[in-house]
């Protein structure tokens, strides 16, 4: 950041980047305990029920008006989703109910983020989101070391596209309603 730059990171509503913030982790930390516990298809199918959350949410807590289009889109990806959750099959009730929190709780995040968009900078909400992430993933993990110089340079990698996708995400709430950007996730399913 350059030196007048600085003003981007002064948080104005701390409760509500805060909350966004914690409500990401809390996602990833379920989602990845999910992921460990069921098949990756399986785990990431279910949390899939985050763009009708978010268009269920974006109704009261933003006041957004949701179109017959964005309906449509959602109600189709649910049907895919729950096709790709074979809920036909054996059920691991733990690490599934935490794949469901994981979506709630990443739609929350998704909502909170367009709300604290018109708030407050990207810079802070990228900034606080770490800090809460940096925290959370100290206290749970067990940190072992990079064998070689190529997955230091992975991770290296991996952080910086991390970073620019907060980057995008955090950008594109902040200039369209969440209920028209939430069906866009089903598109991860393809890839």
């Amino acid at each position: 950041l350059r030196p007048t730059r600085f003003r981007a990171l002064r948080i104005r509503h701390p409760r509500l980047v805060l909350l966004r913030a914690l409500l990401a982790g809390s996602a990833t930390v379920f989602g990845f305990y999910s992921f460990s516990q069921l098949p990756l298809a399986e785990s990431y199918s279910i949390a899939f029920c985050t763009p009708l959350f978010v268009t269920l949410l974006s109704i009261p807590i933003l006041g957004e008006k949701v179109g017959r289009a964005s309906w449509a889109a959602v109600v189709m990806g649910m049907i895919g989703t729950v096709i790709a959750a074979n809920p036909a099959g054996s059920l691991n009730l733990a690490p599934t109910l935490l794949a469901f929190a994981s979506g709630l709780f990443w739609a929350l995040t998704v909502v909170y983020t367009r709300k604290a968009a018109t708030r407050e900078s990207t810079q802070a909400q990228l900034l606080t989101t770490g800090l809460v992430f940096c925290l959370v993933s100290g206290l749970l993990m067990d940190w072992t070391m990079p064998a070689s110089w190529f997955e230091i340079g992975m991770c290296a990698i991996l952080g910086i596209e991390i970073v620019l996708a907060q980057v995008l995400f955090l950008e594109g709430y902040r200039l369209a309603p969440a209920s028209l950007l939430a069906p866009l996730e089903y598109q991860s399913l393809i890839w």
